[in-house]
């Protein structure tokens, strides 16, 4: 008897090894039946709505992947390979990275892919960063139970010194742009002007056309930007689930505003390549008043 497809499917992702297979298999079709897209870009950029909009599309079949050179690929492997043995409850971005990593290296990615990058705030980015990963950089400061004894404010003045030293590990929109897209693509996005009005730009020259879009414009031209690119009669943005920092609430809200009271550390991330590059002046005042300090 012939199993079905999603039977099929779900029976290999029970293991690492096995969906790695099922993945060489159905990809080496895509070309064929479906247009490969490759959303690719830092962490914490807004783009899970993108893939999994993407992810509903018929005749797309969309990758999500938040690095493909050979030394963050490695890295992360062996980071996650320490922590589960036997390779099982890797997230889908780790495995994807592993198997696309092999397929530029055998030339299989080519300009038949689309890719998908976005930018945010980068101050934005940051926040959402750390309190994401709070529990595992900072594993002995239970953060839940000092929600329940201290007040927001106090807890939030306590957590400052903790993201100054954590934000420096943390890779900046600049070095991801530089040495992973960049790298990988063959796309210098500093190279030329960005049109900071339109919030997206597509980039023909590399080994595959790139689209790049803030994210704070997505809801405004995800349907124009990412309908024309990919060939879509009909696109509809499906937001993510965005509530992983929603239980810090008061403290989280605290946090950022006393953070954004020195503008010295407001300059250090707002005064970059980067933020002059992709946003308005006028952005860029009303991101520092957003976080509490002046524009």
């Amino acid at each position: 008897m012939k199993l079905p497809r999603t039977i099929l499917r779900a029976l290999c992702y029970r293991r690492y090894h096995s969906a790695q297979l099922w993945e060489a298999y159905d990809t080496r079709r895509y070309p064929h039946r479906k247009q490969p897209v490759l959303v690719y870009q830092m962490g914490k950029v807004g783009s899970s709505s993108v893939h999994r909009s993407l992810s509903a599309c018929r005749g797309v079949a969309s990758f999500h992947v938040h690095f493909l050179t050979h030394g963050q690929v490695r890295r992360m492997a062996d980071a996650y390979a320490r922590f589960f043995p036997t390779r099982r409850n890797i997230p889908d971005h780790l495995r994807n990275s592993l198997f696309l990593r092999r397929q530029l290296d055998l030339g299989r990615i080519d300009h038949r892919w689309k890719v998908i990058t976005l930018i945010r705030d980068p101050l934005a980015r940051l926040f959402s960063g750390f309190f994401q990963t709070f529990p595992e950089i900072y594993p002995d400061f239970d953060l839940d139970a000092r929600l329940e004894t201290t007040e927001p404010a106090a807890l939030a003045e306590e957590l400052v010194p903790l993201f100054d030293a954590w934000k420096g590990s943390f890779i900046t929109p600049e070095e991801w742009l530089d040495t992973e897209l960049k790298a990988v693509f063959g796309v210098d996005v500093f190279a030329s002007e960005f049109p900071k009005e339109t919030g997206y730009r597509v980039y023909e020259e590399g080994r595959a056309p790139v689209l790049l879009i803030q994210l704070e414009r997505l809801d405004a031209c995800a349907r124009e930007a990412l309908g024309a690119f990919l060939g879509l009669d009909a696109f509809t943005l499906v937001r993510a689930n965005e509530s992983a920092n929603k239980k810090y609430g008061p403290v989280y809200d605290a946090f950022r505003s006393r953070y954004g009271t020195t503008s010295d550390r407001l300059d250090a991330v707002y005064d970059t390549r980067f933020a002059r590059h992709f946003y308005t002046e006028a952005e860029l005042a009303a991101f520092r008043r957003r976080w509490g300090g002046q524009g």
